[in-house]
């Protein structure tokens, strides 16, 4: 009853999960440029999501992309390297969002870009008849081999439950109108390349939207 009750959002429910996904948005702008170890980027992500009004602040991180891509709770603190990725889930008003960005402190690679087109393109080929991976399409490169992604919802009392992942589905429906959330690592030329955003998944023949 609840899942049927949640699902698909109304508008006050958008409203609420696109002011959680500004919030983490601007905690990532808050990141200090020259930021050299874990705790310095975690006090800013932390103290600028509180300070615009979440409730709750997860984050996890991989302090260095070239050594391994594993986004894990610190318990204490952590050099970061060249190229770090951070996960931010973040509730507001009970509403949960996840984000998941790579910093690169030289600079965004070119191979970065066209990841986070591919990104939106899988957004977008998503709805509640297709909860797969666009194959890739033929005569054409697009950048990255697909490691792992997985679409998490709020289905119960959990923050986020897993919808499907690149190994298995749900075996309930998510029908189109859903708030969700896409995570997706790539494999890229130049080392690996993580990205998270929340969604609202389409309804059949029409291609899903990014919250923010």
């Amino acid at each position: 009853m609840f899942a049927a009750i949640r699902q698909p959002a109304d508008e006050a429910e958008i409203r609420l999960a696109r002011r959680a996904a500004t919030i983490a948005v601007q905690a990532f702008q808050a990141i200090p440029t020259k930021a050299k170890r874990a705790s310095e980027l975690l006090s800013a992500l932390e103290g600028s999501a509180r300070l615009a009004g979440a409730e709750e602040v997860l984050p996890r991180l991989a302090p260095d992309l070239r050594a391994d891509a594993t986004l894990c709770r610190l318990e204490g603190d952590a050099p970061l390297g060249e190229r770090y990725a951070v996960e931010l889930s973040v509730a507001y008003k009970a509403s949960w969002i996840r984000v998941t960005r790579c910093v690169s402190t030289q600079g965004v690679p070119p191979s970065w870009r066209g990841a986070a087109d591919r990104f939106v393109e899988t957004v977008e080929h998503l709805n509640e008849a297709n909860l797969s991976l666009e194959p890739q399409a033929a005569g054409r490169v697009r950048p990255g081999k697909t490691v792992a992604w997985t679409l998490e919802t709020c289905r119960g009392s959990p923050p986020l439950s897993i919808v499907a992942t690149g190994e298995a589905s749900s075996p309930s429906a998510l029908p189109g109108g859903s708030l969700a959330c896409l995570s997706l690592q790539l494999d890229l030329d130049d080392g690996p390349w993580l990205r998270g955003e929340p969604l609202i998944l389409a309804r059949r023949g029409q291609p899903s939207r990014l919250l923010i």
